[in-house]
């Protein structure tokens, strides 16, 4: 009879193989300050998350906020990403307006 793994210990080992190997380039990424609204999002966007007040349900924290992707070099990755680890959910309307949740 062979060992099994558990499922939680396969897929933490599996998540750790993978996060580190994709990571999201700015390639990979919608351009937000040629969006209609810039850093904001909009419903004209098409936003497939548009009115969802979870937005860590859709976005991968560890991917997000990796680069700068906006050509302007004032933007400072890391406090963004501190910020979003202090604050958490309620950080991102700070930039991207409220997704139509106060709408």
């Amino acid at each position: 009879m062979r060992a099994r793994l558990p499922m939680s210990v396969l897929g933490a080992a599996l998540c750790l193989a993978g996060c580190e190997a994709y990571q999201l380039s700015c390639e990979d990424l919608p351009d937000l300050i040629a969006s209609p609204a810039g850093l904001e999002i909009v419903a004209q966007e098409d936003h497939t998350g548009w009115g969802e007040e979870r937005c860590f349900s859709c976005h991968s924290v560890e991917r997000m906020h990796v680069h700068n992707c906006t050509g302007i070099s004032e933007v400072d990755v890391a406090a963004i990403r501190a910020l979003v680890d202090d604050e958490g959910e309620r950080s991102c309307a700070s930039c991207h307006g409220d997704n139509g949740v106060g709408s």
